[in-house]
């Protein structure tokens, strides 16, 4: 078969026959690679770092070594004595004297202070092969990239920065070799550093194989290998110009709009595998776990630990590989099954945090083993740092570790989670040894209350290992404590996460309940909030137009005034919802398992005039006494006409913003913190304040939307409309609520209001 053939009455570079052979698509940015190798550096695990190219030139790495902490995503961690290399001279990395080349990496150095040798990012040929070129560090810190065509490595044209670049930070650099300019370019970040003036005339071929971190010298570990970290390695046969540089440099697109999350300031942006466990804008600490068994591996024995820790487990009497919550997931028998690590080391002996996917097959009949960590130490063969499992008796969470010789601490949840036979549930528990305090979760919410303990753990630090699944060490003899059912997403932290960074590992902050007002019909709220187990319904809620005003739901755009459908047909987002200020509202049988904190209540508000009241969205019930929180717009309360933000915090009562809302569209929220925090108000995604407030009444029974009538028979009901209702488990900071504000995005593409 033949196709696409072309005639040219011109002599086409090296770089735009590439281009015609990717179908027109540019050299860079495009997603079909025009690169010899690419190695993204994102396989976290084992001792090979796969190339992302059609030439399959994959590295072998000296020895596992991985990082979390990548510019994008993972990276591989160079520990100055560890390097990658192809298994041996490959001449998809031999260039000749007219060939161009392109060789690209981020680069970060483990320490600030410079190098004590001549450090190598990437390398083929050097000393053993004389010929070839390299990325590597200078002595003061400054970077090169260096070309040689001869017997001996000089190299015979290096191109060389002025500034020191060794100094902890990522930096992106790009070495380019331009036959046809006859120069040897160096660019970091983006920008054009040095230029030399190519004086080879032979080829850069050698004997020598290519590598990362490292110069082919020998095997062994001889000063020049890398102390630091690299990302998104790239080999071009071609001379990338300033223009391929700079898209080479941001991700391979002209922009990029957002990122994954931010770094531990809460303000620096960031694009690493590890904040994916921050939340964007939050400064609590938030480091990545320090094992993480994602069980998507499918085959084989072994589960891969993609965290720092690199504990691989065992699988040991047959455990299946099934379909797991996210991926594929370890389907246990209940008895002698189990994923075992007996050489495990650095298990927290203080704070930690355990979360983890389970699928129980029915009650527990024993005790269910989600995860046992042990070893040895006061004088026994069995310490337990912690025991996180699920009791036989009343199916409640328990944690459990040693504080003696053969002394235990069992600390059960308060209540016992909802565990359905055959659907997904996310657990979690936290242990704080400076307020002597456990915390259990479900599904991201705190389940009870929190637990206090006496006796800090004393742990086994010798001879630790940990077993997934079971509470056995060898898994030679039946357990009453194996797992009856499928774990997945296994996660160990050794500090104790914080509310809000449980309910973000569990479903990455999104609400509880979110209504959407977008059915244009029907009177049915849907709740559309991702649940733990895709067949789980949401807790719908039951529109009531009621007699007055308006009396039917009717339809969008229907034309007809006393229907609240139609009043909502131009949302802030699609359709919206209108209420009539007399009795129309959303009732939701639910308070959605929520507290008297970690609370977050936003919705968008359609205000007509300046001189309103009601209550826009209200958790607990005001019989047989008052109990809960909500938002809602007056004068002092929800029952004198006004603009203000007006909260309601039973107990302590109303709170007064005395911010007024406006006319039109604006969006507000009720964000209740953890313990002893100020309940804080925001109008369109600033905050207005912290006020007094304190001792609310538990909310129970239900939530209302839209209004309600007092304990007094005050009318509570507003003339609005209201869209984009959402409840969150967990306080939103500062920069969630502008992302909030923005549709949830970092740039929204769309109207100001109605639908797309």
């Amino acid at each position: 078969l033949i196709d696409e053939i072309r005639l040219y009455n011109y002599a086409r570079t090296p770089k735009q026959i590439i281009e015609d052979m990717n179908a027109g698509h540019p050299t860079v940015g495009t997603p079909i690679g025009s690169y010899v190798a690419y190695w993204s550096l994102d396989d976290a695990s084992d001792t090979t770092a796969q190339d992302q190219s059609a030439n399959n030139n994959d590295l072998t790495l000296s020895a596992a070594s991985w990082t979390v902490q990548g510019k994008l995503d993972s990276a591989w961690n160079g520990t100055g004595t560890s390097r990658l290399a192809r298994p041996a001279n490959d001449s998809d990395f031999d260039f000749s004297a007219t060939e161009d080349l392109s060789l690209s990496t981020w680069f970060r150095s483990d320490a600030p202070g410079n190098p004590a040798a001549i450090e190598y990012l990437a390398a083929n040929g050097g000393p053993s092969g004389a010929a070839g070129y390299a990325l590597y560090a200078n002595t003061d810190g400054t970077l090169c990239f260096g070309i040689d065509d001869d017997a001996s490595w000089g190299p015979d044209v290096p191109s060389c920065t002025t500034t020191d670049f060794y100094d902890a930070a990522w930096h992106h650099i790009v070495g380019v070799r331009d036959v046809i300019a006859d120069k040897v370019n160096l660019y970091i970040d983006g920008i054009l550093k040095s230029s030399a003036t190519d004086t080879t005339s032979a080829t850069l071929d050698s004997d020598g194989t290519f590598r990362l971190g490292d110069i082919d010298t020998d095997d062994a570990a001889s000063g020049e290998e890398l102390a630091g970290d690299l990302d998104e390695a790239k080999v071009y046969r071609l001379a990338l110009n300033s223009s391929d540089v700079q898209l080479e440099y941001n991700r391979g697109s002209s922009i990029v709009l957002g990122s994954l999350s931010t770094q531990s300031d809460g303000l620096t942006a960031s694009n690493s595998a590890a904040a994916a466990f921050c939340i964007p804008g939050d400064s609590s600490t938030c480091s990545p776990p320090i094992n993480w068994w994602k069980l998507d591996e499918n085959t084989g024995t072994t589960a891969v630990d993609s965290a720092i820790g690199e504990n691989d487990l065992v699988l040991t009497k047959g455990p299946q590989w099934v379909p797991g919550k996210l991926g594929s997931a370890i389907k246990y028998d209940g008895s002698t099954q189990c994923a075992l690590d007996t050489t495990y080391n650095g298990a927290p002996v203080t704070d930690v945090t355990i979360t983890a996917w389970v699928y129980a097959r029915a009650p527990a009949a024993d005790d269910d083993a989600i995860i046992n960590v042990s070893g040895t130490d006061e004088t026994e063969a069995e310490n337990i740092n912690f025991y996180f499992y699920i009791n036989d008796t009343n199916n409640v969470l328990r944690l459990e570790w040693e504080h003696g010789d053969g002394v235990n601490d069992v600390i059960s949840s308060t209540v016992a989670p909802s565990i359905t036979s055959g659907q997904w549930v996310h657990f979690a528990a936290t242990r704080n040894t400076a307020t002597n305090e456990v915390k259990f979760y479900e599904n991201g919410r705190q389940l009870g209350s929190t637990v206090s303990y006496t006796n800090d753990p004393t742990g086994g630090t010798s001879d630790q290992r940990v077993d997934i699944g079971a509470e056995t060490s060898t898994c030679s003899s039946p357990s009453d404590q194996g797992f009856n059912g499928t774990l997945d997403d296994v996660r160990i932290y050794n500090y104790a996460r914080t509310p809000a960074q449980i309910a973000w590992d569990y479903n990455r902050g999104s609400p509880v309940a979110y209504y959407a007002f977008d059915e244009c019909q029907g009177t049915t709220a849907y709740d559309t909030a991702p649940k733990a187990d895709i067949r789980t319904s949401g807790t719908n809620g039951t529109i009531n137009p009621t007699s007055l005003g308006n009396t039917t739901v009717g339809t969008c755009n229907s034309g007809v005034t006393t229907e609240m459908w139609d009043d909502g047909s131009t949302g802030k987002y699609s359709s919206a919802l209108g209420f009539d200020g007399s009795d129309d509202n959303v009732t939701i049988s639910s308070v959605f398992g929520l507290g008297t904190t970690n609370v977050t209540i936003a919705t968008w508000v359609y205000l007509f005039t300046t001189s309103e009241n009601g209550a826009f969205v209200k958790l607990g019930d005001e019989s047989p006494s008052n109990n809960g929180y909500g938002i809602g717009v007056g004068a002092s309360t929800f029952d004198n006409l006004g603009n203000n933000l007006i909260m309601v915090y039973e107990g302590a009562r109303w709170i007064d913003t005395n911010r007024n809302i406006g006319t039109g569209w604006h969006h507000v929220a009720l964000v209740v913190g953890s313990d002893n925090a100020l309940p804080q108000g925001f109008i369109d995604g600033l905050s207005v304040g912290r006020f007094n407030g304190s001792g609310v009444n538990l909310p129970t029974d239900s939530t209302k939307i839209g209004g309600y009538t007092g304990s007094g028979a005050q009318n509570r009901f507003g003339n609005y409309l209201l869209d984009d209702v959402r409840i969150y488990n967990y306080p939103l900071n500062a920069s969630q609520m502008k992302t909030l504000y923005n549709e949830g995005a970092a740039i929204r593409f769309g109207p100001q209001t109605g639908s797309p």
